[in-house]
């Protein structure tokens, strides 16, 4: 009889454990975008800056809105934001990096895309990859993953801005689609060599 409460106990235990909200699997497969980070390149020289690709995959059975890559976003200036975990620290951002930011565009329904059953979207990961130039300096092998956080459930956080009625209540729509979570990709090693 006791073996049968305990086996029942842990069937209930492991269950609540995978619904449980920091369960990074848990998020993915119930709004169904999945980060698939790769790299043409595992070895690169000190300073090189590396070819990393991202896809983001609608793994679900509906339509998900997603937001672009905006200025700001490396920054953690608005959100969407956007980095690397590096040997899972969040990167710090090179000054340079920091410095390039000017007054943000506000935000419009240009800024979301809607991603249908399967579907595929590239971002541009120039501006990211670029910001790995000083951090990957010394020789060693580092372990990258992108995070793509959206969070913020404050339009302001995002850049909402004053403009045409019509335009804002359209992006507030889009706004209120988007999954206010954090996803994170797969890990790529990268040696610097």
């Amino acid at each position: 009889m006791l073996k049968i409460i305990l086996i029942a106990a842990m069937v209930l235990l492991m269950s609540c454990a995978e619904d449980s909200p920091q369960s990074p699997m848990t998020s993915i497969e119930k709004n169904g975008l999945v980060l698939e980070l790769s790299t043409a390149k595992s070895k690169i020289s000190s300073g090189e800056i590396p070819d990393l690709i991202l896809k983001m995959r609608n793994a679900s059975d509906t339509n998900i809105v997603i937001p672009l890559f905006l200025d700001g976003s490396i920054e953690m200036e608005r959100y969407p934001h956007t980095y690397f975990l590096i040997n899972g620290k969040p990167q710090n951002l090179p000054q340079s990096v920091k410095e390039n930011n000017g007054n943000l565009v506000p935000l419009s329904p240009n800024n979301f895309i809607t991603l249908r059953q399967n579907e595929v979207y590239m971002p541009d990961m120039h501006e990211l990859n670029c910001s790995l130039k000083e951090i990957l300096k010394e020789k060693g092998t580092y372990n990258l993953s992108f995070v793509f956080c959206m969070e913020s459930e404050n339009p302001e956080d995002w850049g909402f801005d004053k403009g045409n009625e019509k335009e804002i209540e359209l992006t507030r729509q889009l706004f209120s689609k988007v999954p206010k979570q954090t996803f994170v990709s797969n890990g790529v090693k990268i040696e610097v060599i």
